[in-house]
């Protein structure tokens, strides 16, 4: 994964209303999270596809647009409920004995 400047990172505004942002990208302790990636929230079953991230400067508020995994529904959560970037499972190394 490379690592990218937050200047580099474009924010697009919202044709409908310009005083919201979109981004693509979420950087989230050493993980960077890009549009498709699986992540998981706060007291939250089931994991979700990410969409984007809007924020809203005058509010003072942003939130995370995703995809449910089972149900294939459109949903949004605030960006402090966000735990973590899902990884994928690392094979066992077999014992030789």
């Amino acid at each position: 994964m490379n690592k990218r400047d937050k200047s580099k990172v474009q924010s697009v505004p919202f044709p409908n209303n310009k005083n919201i942002h979109i981004e693509y990208e979420i950087r989230h302790g050493r993980d960077t999270i890009v549009p498709g990636d699986k992540i998981t929230f706060k007291n939250i079953r089931g994991k979700f596809k990410f969409v984007k991230l809007v924020i809203n400067p005058d509010l003072e508020v942003s939130w995370i647009d995703c995809i449910d995994e089972k149900t294939h529904t459109f949903r949004s959560f605030y960006t402090d409920r966000l735990r973590s970037k899902v990884k994928p499972k690392k094979p066992r190394k077999s014992k030789v004995v």
